[in-house]
């Protein structure tokens, strides 16, 4: 689960990046600031603008170019340390094609692009595939090997359509609803967030649970989407006795971050009306949101190695959390 909750992140970062204690002022002083710039529908231009101005606290590289150590690239980023911003010296060029790395090295107003930032808003790197450029009042934007005169041509060619992109967009920024950083599904405690897994039916099948309790907890759940007749849970239990999934495959699901089930979809079909199972897919959904913060905020507590020092796998923290929560 630590994959897909960031911590991956931070590991990825450092194989692209040495901590260097280098004064971001200093490094200002005598390089050129190249920002990540994000796309927005609001004011996109104007961001790009300010996207260059001063301050520490932004995520962007300085390129240093002297006779003694040639060209250097820096990253100023708070990955490692949320909110802490640190310059580090890159021990790796970026994966640019030669035409836009050229461009990055001869150009005074570069950026990196990022038509769809990723909904952690953790950008590293390696993910880098396009650049932008302000050249005589005009933004210009780079693929791979083209060069675009306008923002509606690079997404044209990109992404099939300006439809086909808005379509996209919007999916991201709606996914990004159920992410750890929309602060829509948080808890207020480390005891709220383990009650939660307690009585949460996903994480009961994850650690392998007994199937009465944990039909019984996603009942529940229903319950609260709609309306459950005593006849429709009666069928609804049967259905699903027949229907659980639990062991290891789930269990290594959860933990690679992999979309998992534990009931049959179709069992829902067979008893609630299509309105009925809209609303409950809704329920669902925000539930599986809760679930990943509630494990995010517990493995965060106990972080990567024991009290020895020994590293913790993700079986490890899984079973640790699981003595805490049952």
């Amino acid at each position: 689960m630590k994959s897909v909750l960031s911590i991956c992140v931070v590991a990825l970062s450092s194989l692209w990046a040495m901590s260097q204690d280098v004064s971001v002022a200093k490094i200002r002083a005598s390089a050129k600031i190249i920002p990540v710039v994000d796309y927005s529908p609001i004011c996109f231009e104007s961001a790009i603008g300010k996207a260059f101005g001063s301050g520490d606290d932004r995520n962007c590289f300085f390129l240093t170019t002297d006779q003694k150590n040639g060209t250097e690239l820096y990253w100023l980023n708070d990955y490692s340390e949320k909110g802490r911003f640190k310059l580090s010296k890159m021990s790796k060029s970026l994966p640019l094609s030669d035409s836009q790395t050229e461009i990055l090295n001869t150009v005074d107003s570069v950026f990196i692009f990022n038509p769809c930032p990723d909904i952690r808003f953790e950008f590293i790197p390696r993910d880098i595939r396009y650049i932008g450029y302000r050249d005589g009042g005009q933004t210009r934007y780079m693929s791979t090997d083209r060069t675009f005169d306008s923002l509606s041509d690079f997404i044209v060619s990109e992404f099939g359509s300006v439809a086909n992109f808005t379509s996209l967009y919007l999916e991201h920024f709606g996914n990004a609803f159920f992410s750890p950083g929309s602060g829509l599904y948080g808890f207020n405690s480390d005891r709220a967030a383990i009650d939660f897994l307690k009585h949460d039916y996903r994480f009961n099948a994850v650690c392998n649970r007994q199937a009465e309790e944990t039909i019984s907890l996603f009942i529940e759940l229903l319950k609260k989407a709609v309306i459950v007749t005593p006849a429709q849970e009666a069928r609804l239990t049967k259905l699903l006795a027949d229907s659980y999934k639990a062991g290891d495959q789930i269990t290594s699901d959860f933990l690679s971050g992999k979309s998992f089930e534990v009931f049959r979809p179709q069992t829902l079909r067979a008893v609630f009306s299509p309105d009925e199972y809209d609303l409950i897919q809704n329920a669902i959904t925000e539930n599986k949101a809760r679930l990943a913060i509630a494990y995010w905020r517990i493995s965060k507590t106990i972080g990567n190695s024991d009290a020895n020092g020994a590293y913790l796998s993700d079986r490890d923290i899984l079973k640790d959390i699981s003595k805490r929560t049952f």
